[in-house]
Formats: C-alpha cells, structure tokens, sequence
C-alpha cells in the first residue's frame, strides 16, 4: 500500500480505530459517499459530540469511495475525521466497489474465520463472518459501508450475522465510523 498516494485512501493506513458497534441507525441517501446523510453526520454532528482529547488526536484523513451507475469518476473526501468503512477493508475485496483499488483490508479482518450456516435451515448454506458482527440496543445489526455499489442506487453493508449485503440508501441501518490515531 502505498498511503501518501493521492490516489490511495488512508483509510487503512497507520493506527485505525473503528467503533467496536453500532452508536446509531439511520438513512444512508445521497449521490456517493461525501453526498450520504451518514458522511454529513459523521462530519457535521458526532465529530463535535466527541471528547476534546480525542479530537485532537483524530488523524486528517483522505477517503477514497466508488460510485454508483450515476457517476463516473470514484469520490475523493479530504480532511475527514470520521468516516465508513468499505467492503474492501472489511473482507479484502469487494466486486462492487469501483474505489476497490484504493485500499486494503484493516489488520483485524485479515483471516477473519468464517462460519458457514444456514439461516433457514433450507434454503442453503451461507457465510457469516463474525468478527464483522456489531450489536445496537444488544442485537445484532447490520451497519453500512461506505461503498457505493457499481451497478445500482445502493450502498454495501456488513449484514447483521457479519456477512456482506446491499442495501437501498433509503433503509435505516446501524452506523459505525472508525478514524485514524495521529
């Protein structure tokens, strides 16, 4: 990985610190990730509710986030405190994700195990990864990614048993940032 790339997000670069759940729910519309209510969020409300101490040690970060059909070119967020994670830097790769290119699965979730499972006992056999599992208000919840899918309206998230899901921006689901410690 190469960091100080202007083309490479740092977001998987130094001491990253990812929230261990889900802090709340909410809708995740916009264009791409810098336009999403959860960047503006992130951004504009939680980094100002967040202790001076820690503020002052949160990283400056480039964030690197694909697009969806409606665009063209990946999105480039300079200076952020707090951002989503992408599909990317939680499993390793991700086939929607155009900014894929751009980063690199966090320590944490290289060989992460998986569990397989069946969620209906018949409809077959799937994957859950639980090291990505986050909990709200004690349950299980999925939580969004900040990855744009290439082919829809959508946004990736990390489903409530830790495997990896698609979700309409217009769906309320858990938001759990992580940062980088300067």
């Amino acid at each position: 990985q190469n960091c100080s790339d202007t083309n490479y997000s740092e977001t998987a670069c130094g001491f990253v610190v990812e929230f261990a759940d889900i802090i709340t729910t909410m809708k995740n519309t916009g264009g791409g990730y810098p336009e999403t209510l959860v960047f503006d969020y992130l951004n504009n409300t939680l980094l100002g509710q967040l202790p001076g101490d820690l503020q002052s040690v949160i990283e400056p970060t480039r964030v690197i986030s694909g697009h969806g059909p409606s665009a063209s070119a990946n999105f480039t967020s300079t200076n952020q405190k707090l951002y989503l994670l992408s599909g990317v830097e939680v499993y390793g790769a991700d086939e929607h994700d155009t900014a894929a290119s751009t980063t690199t699965q966090l320590e944490y979730y290289v060989n992460m195990p998986s569990e397989a499972y069946s969620p209906c006992g018949v409809c077959g056999i799937s994957y859950r990864y639980p090291r990505a599992i986050k909990q709200y208000n004690g349950s299980h919840e999925s939580w969004w990614l900040r990855t744009a899918i290439s082919d829809t309206s959508g946004f990736g998230i990390v489903g409530y048993d830790g495997s990896w899901g698609s979700s309409d921006g217009f769906s309320t689901i858990g938001v759990s940032p992580a940062f980088r410690i300067a």
